[in-house]
């Protein structure tokens, strides 16, 4: 369809989320913009742009009505202003991750097995609910820093025993972290090993409380043919390889 025909569609994704959706350089990035492209690249009959925009902003703006769609959001039953969830981009895992050292031998039982480790998290990462009665009860030491590169860099100097994440971002950021010509010496000796998955979430484009035409309702229902076909092509998984390779 010629571009003058096509329907414009606007999403917009969160900024400030690698290894998903992010801002490098000017240019927005990540597994899901990828995914988010591939799938509307074969919706030749719309026009689809898409904008970065800070998280907290963006789920205003949807909440009003003011924008369209927004990417990624979990399901949450406080988020009621969200009228549709798109078929899964990826399921998140929130996932324990250890110096190899400390899992020999394995340790299987959360929290038990970690009483005695002193636990990397981000500030402001929101926790599974498991991790969250563990801190609470006690039953772990946890110690908090910034961010991904913070955490990797006290798991490399000895300072924590393991990190409780994201499981794409940790392997994301450990991977640039290992390419950096500044840090890459002190991360040689971090043989880091997953140990646990604590929980699992699915992230969703969605579409908010706006007034919504017979072009947009179409647009959602033709998106969420695409990703579940991506989905079931591999193509999804591919996107998430060429990250984390």
């Amino acid at each position: 369809m010629p571009a003058s025909q096509a329907a414009p569609i606007v999403l917009y994704a969160d900024e400030a989320f690698p290894p998903y959706s992010y801002v490098e350089r000017g240019r927005l990035k990540g597994i899901y913009v990828d995914q988010v492209r591939a799938a509307v690249s074969r919706l030749k009959q719309y026009q689809v742009e898409l904008r970065p925009i800070p998280w907290e902003r963006g789920l205003a703006e949807l909440a009003h009505g003011r924008i369209f769609g927004l990417f990624a959001s979990y399901r949450r039953s406080e988020r009621s202003y969200i009228t549709h969830y798109s078929a899964p981009l990826q399921h998140e895992h929130v996932a324990v991750f250890c110096r190899q050292q400390v899992l020999q031998p394995p340790r299987p039982d959360w929290p038990r097995d970690y009483g005695d480790l002193r636990i990397g998290i981000n500030q402001g990462f929101a926790m599974s609910d498991v991790f969250v009665q563990a801190r609470q009860s006690g039953a772990i030491r946890v110690t908090q820093f910034k961010g991904n590169e913070e955490n990797l860099l006290a798991l490399a100097a000895g300072r924590t025993h393991c990190y409780v994440n994201d499981r794409f971002s940790i392997l994301w950021n450990l991977k640039r972290l290992q390419r950096d010509p500044r840090i890459k010496a002190s991360m040689a000796a971090l043989d880091l090993r997953e140990s646990l998955t604590l929980s699992s979430e699915s992230a969703h484009v969605v579409f908010g409380p706006g007034e919504i035409d017979a072009t947009q309702k179409a647009f959602i229902a033709d998106l969420d043919r695409e990703l579940v076909e991506q989905s079931r092509s591999g193509e999804a998984q591919a996107i998430v390889a060429r990250y984390l390779k």
